[in-house]
């Protein structure tokens, strides 16, 4: 039995935050089946706060961690996988306050058939307009893309303005899409960061996310 661990961060969007928890509460279960949700705040403003923590005294097995200042994404994460009982053999799902789960996402979680040398999972995401995210480097991780990495990471704002831009020239040459859902599994170099699944495994190696600057 896995005890499943939802750890999301929260920065003035209590509303995508709202229907995070939301979906996580509809999400099909079996008896044996344990789920507890991580709330992280990254020192939102008082009103936003205010209105998850309202929200939260009618759920059940929520922690919501309140930090003094925004110390950014992955940072905020760890300080939730820092409070997670790992004796728990807990499985950890984190990712943005604006991911809406499948209702059988933990259903076919546990069908995934795995070795204790995998500790990262990497679901399978859709955007809204239905873009597909993993797989998102399957081969070798080119340089320029490393570099990317490094200077979106680099800075809270200067990643949202990243992300800002790279949204729009989408929407400048967005093309029609079609939905694949037949990459099965498979190994990949990387996921998209929107949301990892963390292995009973990877807490035997690792306490925390590289969350270096």
């Amino acid at each position: 039995m896995y005890k499943y661990v939802f750890i999301a961060v929260n920065y003035n969007g209590s509303k995508y935050t709202i229907d995070y928890i939301n979906s996580i509460n509809r999400l099909s279960l079996k008896e044996e089946d344990e789920v507890e949700i991580i709330i992280v705040d990254n020192s939102s403003d008082a009103e936003d706060l205010k209105k998850i923590d309202e929200y939260a005294t009618s759920i059940s097995k929520i922690k919501i961690i309140k930090l003094p200042n925004n110390i950014g994404y992955f940072k905020g994460l760890n300080k939730g996988i820092k409070i997670v009982d790992k004796n728990d053999n807990p499985m950890l799902i984190i990712g943005n306050n604006d991911l809406t789960f499948d209702q059988g996402f933990i259903l076919n979680l546990k069908k995934i058939k795995y070795e204790n040398n995998v500790l990262v999972i990497a679901p399978n995401i859709f955007t809204k307009d239905g873009r597909q995210q993993n797989p998102h480097v399957v081969d070798k991780i080119p340089f320029i893309e490393k570099l990317k990495s490094r200077i979106y990471f680099s800075n809270y704002y200067v990643g949202q303005s990243l992300h800002f831009i790279n949204q729009n020239i989408k929407k400048l040459v967005k093309k029609n899409v079609v939905l694949q859902n037949n990459y099965g599994q498979m190994k990949i170099k990387r996921g998209i960061g929107a949301c990892y699944v963390l292995t009973p495994f990877f807490l035997k190696y690792f306490d925390s996310l590289d969350d270096r600057d």
